[in-house]
């Protein structure tokens, strides 16, 4: 089964303004992909060409495996799952439950700011969604 989730367009502001406040907290961030569980493209804000479909399908099932190990080695839930290259890092977080949050950031970034921005971002968007 396909999950295909559209905002409003407040809604849609308002995420995008969360956003817009995790590149200004943590100006490495250079994009952040809203995806549904499953995979399928929710919205992007993202500073530079990105393949952002792939991007969202591949993340949330790196989630969902991360996820899946937490539970397997009886470690509770998966809280994020950080992916740590040459050129940059990804982090993705779950936005509810039927959400994830992909954030870009450059290999230059702080991981304790991005997570922080990521975080408070993914519990703002949560919190509003779960008000609608």
């Amino acid at each position: 089964m396909t999950t295909k989730i559209k905002f409003s367009d407040s809604a849609k502001s308002f995420i995008e303004e969360k956003i817009n406040d995790m590149f200004d907290v943590c100006g490495d961030i250079y994009g952040a992909v809203i995806s549904s569980v499953d995979g399928h493209l929710v919205l992007d804000v993202v500073k530079r060409e990105l393949p952002v479909k792939k991007i969202s399908a591949m993340t949330s099932s790196l989630m969902a495996l991360g996820e899946t190990v937490s539970k397997e080695s009886d470690q509770g839930n998966c809280e994020y799952v950080s992916v740590i290259n040459e050129n940059g890092r990804v982090m993705v977080l779950r936005v509810g439950d039927s959400l994830t949050l992909t954030t870009l950031s450059t290999q230059d970034s702080n991981l304790g700011m991005v997570l922080s921005a990521s975080t408070k971002a993914t519990a703002d968007i949560a919190e509003a969604l779960q008000q609608n």
